[in-house]
């Protein structure tokens, strides 16, 4: 792991979205250096992004597809959740979900035989139906069609599964450039230090919330089972990929503090989260909080945030 990066105190507002605006441009670079590797590969037809829980991969994704549109390439997303098999015994509501031993998770958790299929007709023939997934209802609700028209068009597959090795063997066998991104550095504020897996869990306790109508005792609840993917699945097959993107923000324990402030107070007498939903709130506090007002119109804590309560 990267050394710890000291956040930054400001004594105005103009100091502190300059500050901002810095670490998000640094990240920009990061993807535009990325998108220039790919446009080098010169064959290249298929992308993987993959990453753990909260690392960034939709704001890279996006970021990444504007650079390469610049130089002339139409980038087509391809989720790979939209490969989950189908689960109609789950009704959806998370009060169920609890109840439920749900695969979200493990390679068995995708139709991967359908996934080989839509992949080899793609590459083969030009063409293919991939299916559309509804999470909130664990079924398939259509397809979509993808197809090649010309050497410009890429293909990028985006999800945690792309480093499962079954998925990158098979990508592999094509022209293929792999991307991996994740929390690489833990932020100092004072004597206190928040460690990449408690930034990712405070990122998601946020996004959860604000951007997905799942309270601080869900997404808790879910944690243990993404945390322990993370170890056996995704980050020992991270070194595989060809470039790996750092999404540490400097500024973003401030900027998360207002939200994690309103929603975790109504678990702190929770048995099983609310000594962690503390230890959270209390060290939050070393945080100068920030604005969400001070960020750039395209920031990658925009995938995260929504509008405190």
């Amino acid at each position: 792991m990267s050394e710890q990066i000291a956040t930054a105190t400001f004594s105005s507002e103009e100091q502190a979205r300059a500050y901002i605006r810095s670490c998000e441009q640094n990240f920009a670079n990061q993807i535009r250096h990325t998108a220039d590797q790919i446009l080098a590969q010169g064959s290249c037809k298929l992308l993987g992004l993959g990453g753990p829980s909260c690392a960034g991969k939709s704001t890279t994704a996006m970021l990444l597809i504007r650079y390469l549109e610049q130089a002339g390439k139409h980038v087509h997303v391809i989720s790979i959740d939209d490969f989950f098999r189908e689960q109609p015994h789950v009704r959806g509501k998370k009060a169920d979900l609890m109840q439920e031993n749900l695969d979200l998770d493990s390679i068995d958790a995708l139709d991967f035989d359908l996934f080989c299929h839509c992949v080899d007709e793609l590459m083969h023939h030009g063409v293919t139906q991939i299916p559309i997934y509804d999470l909130s209802k664990s079924l398939r609700c259509g397809s979509r069609e993808y197809r090649i028209k010309d050497e410009n068009d890429l293909f990028l597959f985006e999800g945690i599964q792309t480093v499962y090795p079954q998925i990158s063997q098979l990508l592999e066998q094509y022209p293929y450039f792999s991307m991996f991104i994740s929390v690489e550095q833990s932020l100092r504020i004072g004597n206190t230090v928040f460690d990449p897996k408690r930034i990712r869990l405070m990122r998601r306790l946020v996004r959860d919330y604000y951007r997905r109508d799942s309270d601080a005792a869900f997404t808790m609840f879910l944690w243990n089972g993404v945390r322990a993917n993370e170890e056996k699945n995704i980050f020992p097959n991270a070194s595989h990929c060809m470039t790996h993107l750092n999404s540490t923000m400097g500024y973003e324990v401030g900027m998360l503090r207002p939200y994690l402030e309103a929603i975790l107070p109504p678990i702190l007498d929770s048995d099983a989260y609310g000594h962690i939903a503390r230890d959270i709130l209390d060290d939050i506090q070393v945080a100068q909080p920030l604005s969400v007002d001070l960020l750039p119109d395209v920031a990658l804590y925009r995938e995260f945030v929504g509008k405190p309560g």
